[in-house]
């Protein structure tokens, strides 16, 4: 007789067993390999923030300054007493004309330094000679109301020396009305007048005689 003819059914059965289990294993192995991976379900927060984006980046910037607010200085003559000590020093410094015995050309600093550039007519040349370079600190004092020209150098020496020996190192001229292109300027004796004009600079032609 064939061998497979006396086999057993228990041991057919068992064979069938194996092969199956073979066969499964090959499938799901089969799937694992070809299928792709399903995506990692994300966590939902727990909780909502109630601050909107916009608000919660503007707390985390560092406050910026504003800048400061330009001075607001008057366009027409008015009295020192209408204005504060920051607005007469913002409208003194610059470069100015006036006539005095001569030509009078003046530079205010912001630094409290000035200088006068002094052309003398015939009169005033027996005293100080045909030009003049006078170099001041100045300040003004709101309670006097007066501008404070205090002499630090200058020359010719002949006629710096004349100048200091007749007004002293400081010279002392009250604010009578003052604006953005206009100073009027008294001395201490209420009768001289000064009124300086704005310039936009100190012509050529007269920094050239300084320049000698």
């Amino acid at each position: 007789m064939d061998d497979s003819s006396q086999r057993s059914p228990r041991s057919i059965s068992t064979k069938s067993k194996v092969i199956g289990l073979i066969v499964v294993l090959g499938v799901v192995t089969a799937f694992a390999i070809w299928m792709p991976a399903y995506p990692e379900k994300r966590s939902l927060p727990t909780e909502i923030s109630s601050v909107p984006p916009e608000n919660s980046t503007n707390s985390e910037m560092t406050e910026v300054n504003e800048p400061e607010k330009e001075l607001e200085l008057p366009q027409e003559p008015v009295a020192p007493d209408q204005l504060s000590k920051e607005q007469i020093d913002a409208i003194v410094v610059g470069t100015w004309h006036s006539q005095y015995y001569g030509e009078r050309h003046l530079i205010v600093r912001e630094d409290q330094t000035a200088t006068i550039y002094y052309q003398a007519n015939m009169m005033a040349r027996m005293f100080v000679g045909s030009h003049l370079r006078i170099e001041y600190s100045w300040r003004y004092d709101p309670e006097k109301k007066q501008v404070i020209f205090t002499i630090t150098g200058g020359g010719p020496e002949s006629g710096l020396d004349y100048v200091k020996k007749t007004w002293g190192d400081d010279l002392r001229q009250t604010v009578e009305s003052i604006c953005v292109s206009d100073m009027y300027l008294a001395d201490l004796d209420g009768k001289t007048k000064h009124h300086w004009s704005r310039l936009t600079e100190i012509p050529e032609k007269v920094m050239a005689v300084f320049e000698k």
